[in-house]
């Protein structure tokens, strides 16, 4: 279960045995002490949980201690699931949330009632989410219990929790309805202006706004700012939302219903299509600030001369859609704090430099909170690295330096082509081609060799992997390290194994 889910449990053993779960489906082998410091707790509340885990689960899993530590093995995934889910179901935060999206909303006096804790426990489980609810710019209130608060960030908070966030007994799904409504859409060439959503989040999005629009939890007005977005739908879009809409649910939506489902879609950019990020340029007038952003930005990565072009469309995509949302609401520029760690954790040095530009140049002119630069940096973080993957040519020219049998030989030129022919120059000399200039004339990065002779004579201070004659695993896990070292942490490729 994600971080962001577990500030609402307030059974502390559940929260401690979800993150203890967490901990062994990442790494299935643990010390005592490193449960302890994983946890933060003492040895006497680890060897507890490990308990209740083992009666819980019984067969489901495996949990197996030794003079070194523990290792956990899953017999059952499914059964585990639907096991671990349950753990939660008579959690009272879970419950109310779900209350209050449907806006069946309950006194204090009924929820003490129908949860059979006393009133005082209960407001003080509702102050416990406080802080959380306050990076939403939201509150709660207390006698009829309620979200109070800007709509918007309501839903982007039932967004997070229902969608954002991991699975459990309480989680709300969209209706048959709602999918319905995506595949009417989508025969009416709805998805045209709108980037590789997935299905998930598109039926979410419009799912929160249907049922919060049905019961009375309305957005009154949207900034003025965004007026301009009116011009650019199709005249088809209203209709199209109104017949399908009504069809299905017999009301149609607010024209400014409509005009924030549009909006907030259309702020989902992607890097799959550049034309789409082109017309997505096209359709709004041209920040300013977007485009300087972009400019220092692409700056600050050392982008490359040959891709700053495309790099920049990107960049001004990425910054645009920052700047559409900061009018929106500046709450839809926030993460789950999931996101952040996997990323500070995975890209560290960049998101130092990214945190670094976004508090300089964008935490002012968007009156941005920490929280919201922190997100911002982690989006622009995970962005960055997926365009430098995606579109920055950094080829690498490789020789492969072969001799042995001709059969083995063409083994490995075709594994290699296969493997990494379409990223990376790859060259084969042969007897015609040797020379002591060869590896100079071509700029070569690597050179691949099965032919330990060949060190002494042509390789010199070159970077160079030696195979063995019949290449093993360990031999090409070395050569995809050698490319690129990221391989070795993304990819868990370990050469000593």
């Amino acid at each position: 279960m994600k971080e962001f889910q577990l500030q609402f449990i307030v059974n502390k053993q559940t929260r401690r045995v979800l993150k203890l779960l967490d901990t062994f489906e990442r790494t299935s082998a643990h010390t005592l002490k490193e449960l302890e410091t994983t946890l933060s707790v003492s040895d006497r509340t680890i060897l507890t949980d490990i308990h209740f885990i083992k009666d819980y689960f019984e067969e489901i899993v495996i949990l197996e201690s030794s003079l070194i530590g523990y290792t956990f093995t899953i017999l059952d995934r499914s059964q585990y699931t639907q096991s671990k889910q349950l753990l939660i179901e008579d959690e009272p935060l879970f419950k109310i949330i779900e209350q209050i999206f449907f806006n069946e909303c309950l006194t204090l006096i009924e929820w003490s009632e129908e949860l059979l804790l006393s009133e005082s426990s209960i407001l003080r489980y509702l102050k416990t989410i406080e802080p959380i609810l306050s990076e939403y710019g939201i509150m709660i209130s207390k006698n009829r219990v309620d979200f109070v608060g800007n709509e918007i960030n309501i839903r982007r908070f039932f967004y997070d929790f229902y969608y954002e966030s991991s699975i459990t007994s309480h989680t709300v799904f969209p209706p048959l309805s709602i999918h319905n409504i995506t595949l009417a859409l989508r025969q009416e060439n709805f998805f045209d202006e709108y980037t590789h959503i997935t299905f998930g989040d598109f039926n979410y999005t419009i799912y929160i706004a249907i049922e919060r629009f049905l019961n009375g939890k309305t957005i009154q007005e949207l900034p003025k700012e965004l007026d301009f977005l009116k011009k650019n739908l199709k005249p088809s879009y209203y209709s199209n939302v109104k017949k399908i809409v009504v069809d299905y649910f017999g009301i149609d939506l607010s024209d400014i219903e409509k005009l924030y489902i549009y909006t907030v879609l259309l702020c989902k950019r992607s890097l799959m299509d550049f034309n789409a990020e082109m017309k997505f340029l096209e359709k709004v007038p041209q920040s300013r600030l977007a485009v300087m952003w972009a400019e220092k930005y692409a700056q600050l990565i050392e982008t490359p001369y040959k891709e700053k072009a495309r790099t920049l469309v990107f960049l001004e995509s990425f910054f645009t859609s920052i700047y559409l949302k900061s009018l929106l609401s500046p709450t839809l520029n926030q993460n789950v704090h999931d996101v952040n760690q996997f990323t500070t954790e995975r890209f560290s040095m960049l998101f130092d430099k990214t945190y670094a530009f976004i508090s300089q140049n964008l935490k002012e002119p968007l009156h941005l909170t920490d929280t919201q630069v922190q997100d911002i940096s982690a989006n622009l973080t995970i962005y960055t690295d997926s365009l430098t993957l995606m579109y920055w040519k950094t080829y690498k020219n490789v020789a492969f330096l072969l001799e042995g049998n001709r059969y083995v030989c063409g083994n490995i030129r075709a594994i290699a082509i296969k493997s990494i022919g379409n990223y990376h120059n790859l060259f084969f000399p042969d007897a015609a081609d040797m020379s002591m200039t060869y590896f100079d004339d071509n700029n070569i990065d690597i050179i691949v060799t099965n032919y330990n002779e060949y060190i002494a004579d042509y390789i010199e201070d070159r970077e160079y992997i030696l195979f063995e004659v019949n290449p093993t695993t360990k031999d090409w896990k070395k050569l995809f390290t050698l490319i690129n070292p990221r391989y070795t942490y993304l990819f868990g490729l370990n050469n000593d194994k």
